[in-house]
């Protein structure tokens, strides 16, 4: 690759938008040495596949909660795990609405929330073809036997009570994100 000498601002970029989420500008210099622009389009391009495939790779965690700052806190005590997107939903049928347009890896489901309650979800998700495969953690205040034994009989993955510890959380979703790990 040539190196470029530094660019004064009298000198034309060209921006040329890649399907990645960033711009890259190439320099095209006038009575200067030529860069060969096709060689940096062809950088640029594997470096923006490289980026989306990492990104295809990452697992998508959904937090449902009507409480912003529980779910917040989910998330922040997830942050350590590498290789993890978080979405949000403030009740079941955002919930549901977010299946239907997005992937989800795994799910944080709270039971006691407005429109729809979280057991309404679980039994929805495994319904559904589409969705049975995929991982659901409860975390609510509810601590009772019957709550537990009924999630857990839907197809509920784990049961947890608030508070939680952010430990036992994350790792019992390294272990159903990752289980060969």
């Amino acid at each position: 690759m040539v190196s470029l000498p530094p660019l004064r601002q009298s000198e034309r970029f060209y921006q040329a938008k890649t399907s990645a989420v960033f711009w890259c500008r190439i320099a095209l210099l006038s009575r200067r040495r030529l860069v060969d622009a096709n060689h940096s389009v062809a950088v640029l391009s594997s470096v923006a596949a490289k980026i989306r495939y990492m990104y295809r790779r990452m697992k998508k965690i959904l937090v449902v909660d009507d409480s912003p700052t529980m779910r917040r806190m989910v998330i922040a005590s997830l942050r350590s795990l590498n290789g993890i997107t978080f979405d949000e939903a403030s009740n079941g049928l955002e919930a549901i609405e977010h299946l239907a347009l997005s992937t989800v890896d795994l799910i944080v489901l709270d039971l006691n929330m407005p429109d729809m309650h979280g057991m309404d979800v679980v039994r929805f998700m495994r319904e559904h073809q589409n969705y049975r495969g995929i991982p659901i953690i409860i975390l609510t205040t509810r601590g009772d036997e019957s709550s537990r034994d009924e999630a857990l009989e839907n197809g509920a993955v784990l049961y947890l009570t608030k508070p939680f510890l952010p430990t036992v959380l994350s790792t019992y979703v390294r272990e159903y994100l990752y289980p060969n790990a």
